[in-house]
């Protein structure tokens, strides 16, 4: 395996980041003319429901491929989750008619009715990508994640536009469990990963005891922080309507999509570079302090390009869209502090410390709860788009202290 320098490996996927993102742009003008407001909120509703039930649909154990200690036991992880995953598709089926019915009574949303039975499948096939990526990414083969983040994008991209003019359909949808389907194909080119150790219940058993802090902590932690990041697309839809929820979209979509992309990137070669520094010091306080001096640089110039920019936002979109540009002045607190510390959070999983991650996200899900009232009550969307960055800003801030002080390592945790 090549033996990339930190500004390689980060070049390598941002670089790919960067490119897909750009694709995304540079079809957002095309895209927002074909379909309206009111479309996209039905994407992002549709995209809301995906991200809460995918949460649990592996145990979280495909965070353990980082941690294991050797290859062969990576690949025991990798064919564990793809078991679970496929236990989790078949259940998600048999209890659909049930799931959907709940789900109609609280929004009695019938064109949900069209999207809703291809969640599951869509949860498991990108649920094999996102295995792969895990995998090549642990082994540094950076390429196969470059070509990854380009394939979704471009064919994300031709989908949402020929299936709209050809076909007349909601293509957003479609067109995301395509992309889906065609990256998990780039990285499974190389099989070779399956065929290496034939599969045994006695390694599975052996993977579901050694890793049980994931499902443990971090199915209920990630579940309530993907449940509490979607609410603001659930409150928004059910007590401000679809076409709001369309605008929301739009404003993360532009803003803080982009900006987590940019993130993710630097978290992936934070994980690396933390995980080989707490294997031989038993922490990893260099690389911590390496990495917030720049995304402290990066976060900063990134929020105010985004003030500025805002106003132009109309222009880019068409006027119909014009209520975005407020959506995302509200929305830049998020952005600084997501760019800042969602990176740097990795460190609890590298030292095995989900049960913090989880009380956070219970700390989250709580203030989201607060501003679900809040909506309710005040029927104000800009009161309650900023107690939504107010939220964030309390939960980046508890999160930011505590990866630096389990980065000090067991001296200081």
């Amino acid at each position: 395996m090549k033996n990339y320098s930190l500004l390689k490996k980060i070049s390598i996927l941002f670089t790919g980041s960067l490119i897909s993102q750009l694709i995304n742009f540079s079809v957002i003008p095309i895209l927002s003319r074909l379909y309206t407001p009111s479309e996209y909120g039905m994407y992002s509703f549709y995209l809301s429901l995906y991200y809460i039930f995918s949460i649990i649909s592996m145990g979280r154990y495909d965070l353990a491929i980082f941690q294991a200690k050797t290859n062969k036991e990576a690949i025991y992880v990798l064919q564990t989750s793809i078991l679970l995953s496929v236990l989790f598709m078949v259940s998600f089926y048999m209890l659909s008619p049930i799931i959907y019915t709940f789900i109609n009574f609280l929004y009695n949303e019938k064109n949900l009715s069209s999207y809703f039975f291809l969640i599951p499948l869509h949860i498991f096939i990108a649920n094999l990508g996102l295995l792969l990526y895990n995998f090549y990414n642990r082994e540094g083969v950076y390429s196969k994640l470059f070509l990854f983040h380009i394939s979704s994008a471009i064919t994300k991209a031709t989908f949402s536009i020929l299936l709209k003019i050809i076909l007349k359909l909601n293509g957003l949808i479609i067109s995301l469990f395509i992309a889906s389907f065609s990256s998990f194909l780039v990285l499974s080119k190389d099989l070779k990963i399956f065929k290496m150790h034939s599969f045994s219940v006695k390694k599975m058993f052996f993977v579901l005891n050694k890793y049980k802090k994931y499902p443990k902590y971090s199915i209920a932690s990630g579940f309530l922080e993907n449940f509490s990041a979607q609410l603001p697309t659930l409150i928004i839809v059910k007590f401000f309507g679809m076409e709001s929820a369309g605008y929301y979209f739009m404003a993360r979509n532009i803003a803080i999509i982009p900006t987590s992309l940019i993130s993710s990137t630097f978290a992936k070669i934070f994980r690396e570079e933390a995980s080989k520094e707490f294997r031989i010091y038993q922490n990893a306080k260099n690389t911590w302090k390496k990495f917030l001096a720049i995304l402290l640089v990066v976060s900063f110039l990134i929020s105010l390009m985004f003030l500025f920019c805002a106003f132009l936002v109309p222009y880019f979109l068409g006027e119909k869209w014009v209520n975005t540009s407020l959506y995302i002045q509200l929305l830049i607190p998020i952005i600084f502090f997501q760019i800042l510390v969602s990176p740097l959070s990795s460190i609890l999983f590298i030292t095995n410390k989900q049960e913090y991650d989880l009380f956070m996200n219970i700390a989250l899900f709580i203030g989201m709860g607060l501003v679900a009232i809040l909506a309710y009550v005040s029927s104000n969307i800009k009161l309650t788009l900023l107690s939504i960055s107010l939220v964030y800003l309390i939960k980046y801030s508890w999160e930011l202290y505590l990866s630096y002080k389990f980065a000090r390592g067991k001296k200081h945790g």
